[in-house]
């Protein structure tokens, strides 16, 4: 959430300021278990009917890479979704991201480099399913 102490003496704002502005943000997403990821402006409707139909296993779902997740995070006052109070970083002279040292290049643990947008925070593998995370078993 942020220092409680040792608060940068060049900080804009004296400490108890800082520590009044500490938030927690809450949230949630989703994405389907077995997602089925294609081609940004595919038609996928027209790939099924000139190829016979279509099955998990078929060439158009893209199965290499990751699926990454990216979020704008913004507080809304009353309802109001056409100007948010709170946002992280189209405000007019900030951008939260930048501040807070967002890296904008991270690499994998098979070393292949990626370059991140502001929000990109979460990457699932594009071959992979919630449901391998679980299995059944009995006990005897």
């Amino acid at each position: 959430i942020g220092p409680k102490t040792n608060i940068p003496t060049t900080a804009s704002a004296d400490i108890l300021r800082a520590n009044a502005a500490i938030q927690q943000w809450y949230g949630e997403y989703s994405l389907p278990a077995e997602p089925y990821v294609v081609q940004a402006g595919t038609n996928l409707a027209e790939y099924g009917r000139t190829h016979g139909g279509l099955d998990a296993k078929s060439p158009i779902f893209l199965k290499n890479g990751y699926i990454v997740v990216n979020f704008n995070l913004e507080s809304i006052r009353e309802g109001n979704l056409a100007a948010p109070h709170l946002q992280y970083i189209h405000a007019p002279l900030m951008n939260q991201w930048m501040l807070e040292g967002f890296q904008r290049q991270v690499q994998d643990s098979y070393n292949h480099t990626f370059s991140l947008r502001d929000g990109d925070v979460v990457f699932y593998h594009a071959d992979r399913s919630s449901r391998d995370d679980f299995s059944a078993q009995v006990p005897h």
